[in-house]
C-alpha cells in the first residue's frame, strides 16, 4: 500500500523552512507526525485547510519526542479529539508539563510565550504510550516505533512501509547551507546512545526518508554518510536526519 506524505511548513517565527509537521491521509481522516509548537498552530491549521483537512479529521498525532518544537501543540490537538502517541519517558510530561516548561523557561526566559506559545496538558484518555517495536495500526496504516535515544531519552523514530520519520536523531540543518550539526541539546545529548541509535536504524528495512533537508535511501547493512536532499524537499525544515545510504546516487532535483 503506497502512502502519500505532505510536508506542512509551520513558518516558525515567520521564517519559512524552520519547523515542519507531516500529514498522512487515511480512510477515516488523517495523521500528523509531529505537530510543532503552540506558537505555530495558526500555520498548522492553514496548512491543513490547504489540504482540505479539518482539525476534527485528525485522528492521531505521532510524536518523535516531547521537545517544544515537536510536541508543543499536542495538548491542544488532543482537546480537539486527536489521540497522541508518545515514548513512555515522555508521557508523564504530556500529562503534566509543569517540569518540562519550568526547565525550558530557564533557557528561554521571557521569550517562552513568543517562541513556543501555549503548551496544554494531554488528557489521559487521549494519550497512547507506545512500546519499543510495538506495531501500531491506524486505519490500515502500520507504524513501528523504534527507541532511538541520544538526542533525548524520550525519542522514537517511526517506520511505515518504506519510510522512516527519524525526528532529531540524525542531525539538524537550518537555512540553505550545507552545514549539518549534531542533535545535541543540553543536558540530554549522549554520544554513545546517539551512535547506537544510528547503528540501529541501519539495520531496519526502509528506503525513503521524507524529511525535508537531509533525506535518505536507507537499507539494512549500510554505512553512515552525509547525504543530499530528497527530491521535492525544501532546504532547512526541521526535523532533519543523518543520511544512511548504500549508494552515492543523488536525490537532488
Amino acid at each position: 500500500m503506497g502512502i502519500n506524505v505532505t510536508t506542512l511548513d509551520l513558518n516558525f517565527l515567520g521564517i519559512p523552512g524552520a519547523i515542519a509537521a507531516y500529514l498522512i491521509r487515511h480512510p477515516g481522516g488523517a495523521i500528523l507526525v509531529e505537530c510543532g509548537p503552540g506558537s505555530t498552530l495558526p500555520a498548522l491549521l492553514e496548512g491543513l485547510k490547504r489540504n482540505n483537512i479539518e482539525v476534527s479529521d485528525l485522528t492521531d498525532v505521532l510524536l518523535t519526542h516531547i521537545h517544544l518544537d515537536h510536541a508543543g501543540a499536542a495538548g491542544w490537538l488532543a482537546h480537539q479529539g486527536a489521540r497522541i502517541h508518545v515514548h513512555p519517558n515522555g508521557a508523564p510530561h504530556l500529562l503534566n508539563p509543569e517540569k518540562l516548561l519550568a526547565s525550558a523557561a530557564r533557557i528561554y526566559g521571557d521569550q517562552m510565550a513568543s517562541l513556543w506559545g501555549e503548551f496544554l496538558a494531554v488528557p489521559p484518555e487521549q494519550l497512547s504510550v507506545l512500546n519499543d517495536g510495538e506495531l501500531i495500526n491506524i486505519q490500515g496504516l502500520t507504524f513501528k516505533p523504534l527507541d532511538t535515544p541520544g538526542h533525548a531519552d524520550h525519542h522514537y523514530a517511526y517506520i511505515i512501509e518504506n519510510i522512516c520519520f527519524s525526528g532529531d536523531i540524525g542531525g539538524v540543518r537550518l537555512t540553505d547551507t550545507r552545514h549539518i550539526r549534531l542533535p545535541m541539546p543540553p543536558p540530554e545529548f549522549h554520544l554513545g546512545k546517539w551512535r547506537a541509535s544510528l547503528a540501529r536504524l541501519t539495520k531496519e528495512q526502509f528506503s525513503l526518508h521524507p524529511l525535508t533537508s537531509v533525506t535518505s535511501q536507507i537499507q539494512s547493512g549500510t554505512s553512515l554518510r552525509w547525504g543530499k536532499p530528497w527530491k521535492g524537499s525544501k532546504p532547512g525544515l526541521k526535523p532533519l536526519c543523518l543520511v544512511i545510504r548504500k549508494s552515492a546516487r543523488s536525490t537532488r532535483d
